[in-house]
């Protein structure tokens, strides 16, 4: 997935604004109000279950806690069942697994991995450029929590770096409940979040990372 993955999940990694809404809004209405809610969206933090599945393989359950920042920063903190650390510095990303003693360091903008994809989407206010068929509550996707607004977004060929990607929300606050993406493959991450804070201050030192002595570092200088 390249520089697009890197790009993807900065738009939606996100929860949305809190004003009532017809109980039959059309879909160019939700995208209005994401839109306007992506523009006001600064930093946002979350506990998160990421669920990865694969065709032929078995069903990898992890989680832990992410912090978002306009422009590209992040960091996910994962606790179970294994300890890891994902961060980019707005520049490069590295990857540290303790247990394995090695860092894997690369630059933001040639980073293959879903979790920077929330880069493309936080920061995108509007969504039609870049997507050629959204669609609202598909039969295909049934929503974790019931009741809540369900989006389908099919990338133009230009940004596809997945199939597809899934995004619900709370419908009166939008507030981020769930992004799932289908790779070309068939594989698919689901990141389940709870716990939502928007807009609160995060020190750039979250996103700062320093390579521990005595691990293996590989990938980019």
């Amino acid at each position: 997935m390249a520089a697009l993955s890197v790009l993807v999940i900065w738009s939606i990694g996100i929860a949305m604004a809190s004003t009532a809404h017809p109980p039959e809004e059309s879909l160019t209405d939700i995208l209005r109000r994401l839109e306007r809610k992506f523009a006001r969206l600064r930093s946002l933090t979350a506990q998160f279950d990421h669920i990865y599945q694969a065709p032929g393989m078995r069903l990898f359950h992890e989680s832990g806690h992410v912090w978002l920042r306009r422009p590209r920063y992040m960091r996910w903190e994962y606790t179970h069942p294994e300890v890891k650390l994902f961060v980019s510095d707005g520049k490069m990303v590295y990857l540290y697994v303790p247990a394995d003693r090695q860092v894997v360091r690369q630059k933001l903008s040639q980073v293959d991995d879903l979790r920077a994809a929330f880069i493309f989407v936080l920061g995108r206010s509007h969504l039609r450029e870049y997507f050629t068929r959204i669609a609202l509550n598909p039969k295909s996707e049934r929503p974790v929590e019931a009741g809540d607004v369900v989006l389908q977004f099919t990338p133009k060929p230009r940004y596809a770096a997945f199939a597809e990607l899934i995004v619900e929300v709370e419908p009166s606050t939008l507030t981020l409940r769930r992004v799932s993406i289908i790779e070309i493959g068939g594989a698919r991450s689901d990141f389940l979040f709870s716990h939502v804070r928007e807009n609160v201050p995060i020190s750039l030192d979250k996103f700062r990372f320093t390579i521990p002595s005595n691990v293996h570092v590989l990938g980019n200088r």
